[in-house]
C-alpha cells in the first residue's frame, strides 16, 4: 500500500513540473549536458562576461599566495590554543567567495569573510548574535538570527598585504571586534 502512495505521489509531482513547463531529467541526459538547459528553463543562467572578470580577480588573489597565508595563520592560532578556536571554509572558483574564516563564542558568531567584487577583492567582518528560543532551537539552522551586522569592509590589493595586516584582521576578529583591534584603512592609489 505504500508503495502505491508514493507512485501516486511522484504522478502528481510530474504532473505538476510539466504543467510549469519543467522537462524531467531521463537517460538520454545523463551525461554533464543535462544541466546547461535545467538552468535556461529556470532562468537562472548569467551572461559569462561578469565571471570571467571576476575569475580574473580571483586568480589574481590565489596567486599571491594570500589565500595560503591565511589559511597558515589559522593553523599557527589552532595550534596555540590547543583546540580549534577558527574554522577556515574555502570556497571553489566561481564563487563571489573566497575564504569565510569563523570564531564562536557564546552567544555571538564572528566572521572575516574574503571575496571578489568587479572592483577587487574585498575583506568583511560580520557577527550574528545566536539565540535559542522556543522549540525551533532543536533544529538546524533555526538558532541564528537573520540580523547581521557588518563591523569593516575594506578593499584591498593581494601583493599589497603584509603579514602584520593579515595578524591585525585576526586580532579584529578574535577580540570580537573591539575597536582598538579595527585594522587601519589603507587608501587605495589607483593604478596607472
Amino acid at each position: 500500500m505504500a508503495d502505491s502512495s508514493c507512485v501516486t505521489c511522484t504522478a502528481q509531482e510530474s504532473d505538476r513540473d510539466r504543467g510549469a513547463g519543467l522537462e524531467p531529467m531521463n537517460a538520454e541526459n545523463e551525461n554533464l549536458s543535462w544541466i546547461k538547459p535545467l538552468l535556461a528553463q529556470l532562468n537562472l543562467l548569467r551572461q559569462s562576461g561578469v565571471s570571467v572578470d571576476l575569475n580574473t580577480i580571483r586568480d589574481q588573489l590565489e596567486r599571491s599566495g594570500l589565500v595560503e597565508r591565511v589559511r597558515q595563520v589559522v593553523v599557527e592560532i589552532n595550534g596555540a590554543a590547543g583546540h580549534d578556536i577558527l574554522e577556515f571554509l574555502g570556497f571553489q572558483p566561481r564563487q563571489r567567495s573566497v575564504v569565510r574564516i569563523t570564531y564562536r563564542s557564546a552567544k555571538v558568531y564572528f566572521a572575516m569573510h574574503i571575496a571578489v567584487r568587479m572592483g577587487g577583492p574585498v575583506v568583511m567582518f560580520y557577527s550574528k548574535s545566536r539565540f535559542f528560543k522556543g522549540f525551533k532551537r532543536y533544529f538546524r539552522g533555526h538558532m541564528w538570527t537573520s540580523d547581521q551586522a557588518m563591523e569593516f569592509e575594506q578593499e584591498f590589493r593581494p601583493h599589497e598585504i603584509t603579514e602584520d595586516d593579515i595578524r591585525a584582521w585576526f586580532s579584529f576578529l578574535l577580540s570580537g571586534f573591539r575597536k582598538r583591534f579595527r585594522p587601519r584603512i589603507r587608501q587605495l592609489i589607483p593604478l596607472e
